[in-house]
Protein backbone atom coordinates (compact mmCIF):
# COMPACT_ATOMS: atom_id res chain seq x y z
CA UNK A 1 0.00 0.00 0.00
CA UNK A 2 0.66 3.87 -0.29
CA UNK A 3 0.92 4.23 3.47
CA UNK A 4 4.53 3.73 4.73
CA UNK A 5 5.91 4.77 0.67
CA UNK A 6 3.82 8.38 1.59
CA UNK A 7 5.86 8.71 4.59
CA UNK A 8 9.03 8.23 2.45
CA UNK A 9 8.11 10.12 -0.41
CA UNK A 10 7.34 12.70 1.90
CA UNK A 11 10.75 12.78 3.59
CA UNK A 12 12.21 12.69 0.00
CA UNK A 13 11.05 15.89 -0.71
CA UNK A 14 11.32 19.42 0.35
CA UNK A 15 9.37 20.82 3.23
CA UNK A 16 6.96 23.40 0.44
CA UNK A 17 5.85 19.94 -1.29
CA UNK A 18 3.12 17.74 -0.40
CA UNK A 19 2.01 14.86 -1.24
CA UNK A 20 -1.67 13.43 -1.29
CA UNK A 21 -2.69 9.74 -0.94
CA UNK A 22 -4.90 8.60 -4.26
CA UNK A 23 -5.72 5.13 -3.53
CA UNK A 24 -4.13 2.08 -2.32
CA UNK A 25 -1.24 2.57 -5.14
CA UNK A 26 -1.61 5.80 -5.81
CA UNK A 27 0.04 8.86 -4.63
CA UNK A 28 0.17 12.79 -5.70
CA UNK A 29 3.08 14.98 -5.28
CA UNK A 30 2.50 18.55 -5.58
CA UNK A 31 6.05 20.39 -6.37
CA UNK A 32 5.51 24.08 -5.90
CA UNK A 33 8.44 25.53 -8.52
CA UNK A 34 9.97 22.68 -9.99
CA UNK A 35 9.31 22.76 -13.62
CA UNK A 36 10.14 20.64 -16.55
CA UNK A 37 13.88 20.99 -15.87
CA UNK A 38 13.56 19.56 -12.37
CA UNK A 39 10.93 17.19 -12.71
CA UNK A 40 14.11 14.11 -13.86
CA UNK A 41 16.33 15.03 -10.72
CA UNK A 42 12.66 14.26 -8.33
CA UNK A 43 11.92 11.26 -10.33
CA UNK A 44 15.47 9.65 -10.13
CA UNK A 45 15.68 10.68 -6.20
CA UNK A 46 12.45 8.92 -5.79
CA UNK A 47 13.16 6.20 -7.30
CA UNK A 48 16.29 5.57 -5.55
CA UNK A 49 14.29 5.77 -2.29
CA UNK A 50 11.99 3.54 -3.09
CA UNK A 51 13.97 0.92 -4.78
CA UNK A 52 15.96 1.32 -1.52
CA UNK A 53 13.13 0.33 0.48
CA UNK A 54 11.88 -2.89 -1.84
CA UNK A 55 14.08 -3.71 -4.79
CA UNK A 56 11.06 -5.14 -6.44
CA UNK A 57 8.79 -1.53 -6.37
CA UNK A 58 8.71 -0.63 -9.61
CA UNK A 59 7.24 3.18 -9.52
CA UNK A 60 5.85 4.73 -12.68
CA UNK A 61 5.52 8.68 -13.09
CA UNK A 62 3.12 11.15 -14.93
CA UNK A 63 3.71 15.19 -14.44
CA UNK A 64 1.87 17.69 -14.93
CA UNK A 65 3.21 21.06 -15.03
CA UNK A 66 1.08 24.44 -14.53
CA UNK A 67 0.48 27.38 -12.92
CA UNK A 68 -2.16 28.36 -11.30
CA UNK A 69 -3.03 31.94 -11.51
CA UNK A 70 -2.47 33.97 -7.84
CA UNK A 71 -1.61 32.49 -5.15
CA UNK A 72 -2.87 29.32 -3.71
CA UNK A 73 -2.45 27.63 -0.72
CA UNK A 74 -0.26 23.96 -1.73
CA UNK A 75 -2.76 22.24 0.74
CA UNK A 76 -5.89 23.51 -0.66
CA UNK A 77 -4.42 23.00 -4.08
CA UNK A 78 -3.53 19.39 -3.63
CA UNK A 79 -7.15 18.03 -2.21
CA UNK A 80 -8.82 19.92 -5.29
CA UNK A 81 -6.06 17.49 -7.52
CA UNK A 82 -6.82 14.18 -4.93
CA UNK A 83 -10.34 14.99 -5.69
CA UNK A 84 -10.25 15.09 -8.72
CA UNK A 85 -8.22 11.97 -9.18
CA UNK A 86 -10.61 10.40 -6.97
CA UNK A 87 -14.01 11.40 -8.87
CA UNK A 88 -15.54 9.77 -11.54
CA UNK A 89 -15.38 10.81 -14.74
CA UNK A 90 -16.39 14.47 -15.46
CA UNK A 91 -19.59 14.69 -17.58
CA UNK A 92 -17.89 17.90 -18.74
CA UNK A 93 -14.72 16.89 -19.80
CA UNK A 94 -13.22 19.92 -21.12
CA UNK A 95 -13.35 21.51 -17.39
CA UNK A 96 -12.26 18.35 -15.39
CA UNK A 97 -10.50 20.90 -12.20
CA UNK A 98 -12.46 23.35 -10.62
CA UNK A 99 -10.97 26.74 -11.44
CA UNK A 100 -8.93 28.27 -8.17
Amino acid sequence: GTRGVGALVTASLRDMDRVGRVDDMTLLALLPWVGDDGMPQVRSRLERVLRGRDARLRPSFTSVIASPHGRVDPDDLLAVLVGVAIAPPSENPQSPVPSL
